[in-house]
């Protein structure tokens, strides 16, 4: 049981695990902006592939 301890431990510490259970809002990691752009990408690459492979 202590090895499985010392190893639970020795992964956490590497990953900066924040023991500080403070409240704070998280950030938004997605924006509405990029989240756009993302589709419109998606969207012009179904464009080509289309065009490509529907022959």
């Amino acid at each position: 049981m202590r090895v499985i301890k010392l190893l639970l431990l020795s992964l956490l510490l590497p990953f900066g695990c924040d023991l500080d259970f403070t409240y704070q809002k998280p950030r938004r990691v997605f924006t509405r902006r990029f989240v756009a752009l993302c589709v419109v990408v998606a969207v012009f690459e179904l464009l080509i592939l289309n065009a490509i492979y529907n022959k």
